[in-house]
């Protein structure tokens, strides 16, 4: 197997690429965004997602685990749909979050926009065996497209400027927070 870093694999190759982000884009603050997802990893979890070359690529919180082989597969292949079907100039991270206390899992999508940056969760907490044979991966590619749609309606509703929108992936901090005095007032 193909090492990208300490914490990324290579393990396949799609047939065409989705899009163009480059690779340090999309490998930025996707593990602090899952630490913090899942508690600082009180939980496990582990995704999968593709690079503009076509690589597969997974991670998880400890280079050890990885979910069964059936959970991967469908996760692998998900991701394949989801990023063909739904993309939208992004990339979608697919992958699933174990739940350490009760022993369910959670099946979670995540998209990185055109810059990198994490933008829009899709998450569900269905039994496994139940999610896989109720929910085909168009239904997958649905879902993503209408979390994509209302995101950028969301946008819209909120007429950003591109000036007062913050690339972290790309290491631009974020806007310092004003006082509360100076929030509030009149």
């Amino acid at each position: 197997m193909e090492k990208l870093s300490d914490t990324l694999t290579v393990v396949g190759r799609i047939e065409e690429s989705t899009h163009k982000l480059e690779d340090r884009w999309i490998t930025a603050r996707v593990r602090g965004w899952m630490f913090k997802e899942t508690l600082n990893a009180a939980n496990p979890w582990w995704l999968c997602t593709v690079t503009a070359d076509r690589k597969l690529i997974e991670s998880s919180h400890d280079a050890l685990w990885k979910p069964d082989d059936l959970r991967r597969d469908y996760a692998h292949k998900a991701c394949r749909y989801v990023n063909k079907h739904a993309g939208f100039g992004g990339v979608w991270f697919v992958g699933w979050i174990d739940d350490a206390l009760s022993g369910g899992s959670r099946f979670y999508l995540c998209w990185k926009d055109w810059d990198g940056d994490i933008q829009v969760p899709v998450e569900c907490d269905l039994g496994v065996e139940h999610m896989m044979q109720r929910f085909q991966f168009g239904h997958w590619a649905n879902l993503c497209a209408q979390a994509l749609q209302q995101w950028g309606e969301w946008r819209l509703d909120m007429e950003l400027k591109p000036d007062q929108m913050v690339k972290h992936a790309q290491g631009q901090p974020a806007s310092p927070v004003a006082p509360e005095d100076e929030v509030y007032a009149e």
